[in-house]
Formats: structure tokens, sequence, C-alpha cells
């Protein structure tokens, strides 16, 4: 709570327009945050039925267009 004392202590030192502009980055960040993700296996699940359907190798197709770039 070091840091939020000191952040309050600061914030006694601003002009009202400066703190409603505070207030409005701290609106703006709680807006922002995000649920964090659930780590599942599922993802490679769907990848593998995604690419069981092409035929040859991705691996040779990605290192043929990298050669191209160079």
């Amino acid at each position: 709570m070091k840091l939020k004392d000191q952040t309050i202590k600061e914030l006694e030192h601003l002009q009202p327009s400066e703190i409603i502009k505070v207030y409005d980055m701290v609106i703006a960040l709680k807006s922002v945050q995000t649920k964090p993700v659930k780590k599942s296996g599922l993802s490679y699940i769907k990848v593998r039925k995604a690419l069981e359907s092409i035929k040859g190798s991705l691996g040779k197709d990605i290192v043929l267009l990298r050669e191209e770039r160079i």
C-alpha cells in the first residue's frame, strides 16, 4: 500500500483540472483490464483439426516462403 499512499499524497498537490485527468486515466485503465485466459489443450486440438485437411508439409512451405524473401 506504500505506492498507493504516495500516489494519494501526490494527488493532493494537483490542480482540480489535473485530478480530473488522473481520474479519467484510472477509469480507462479499469475498463481495459481483461480476464486471464484459461489455458487448456483445446486450442491445440482445434489447430490440429484445422490442419489435418492440408496436404503436404506446412514446415516446408514456410521454409520456401522464407527463402523467397531472402
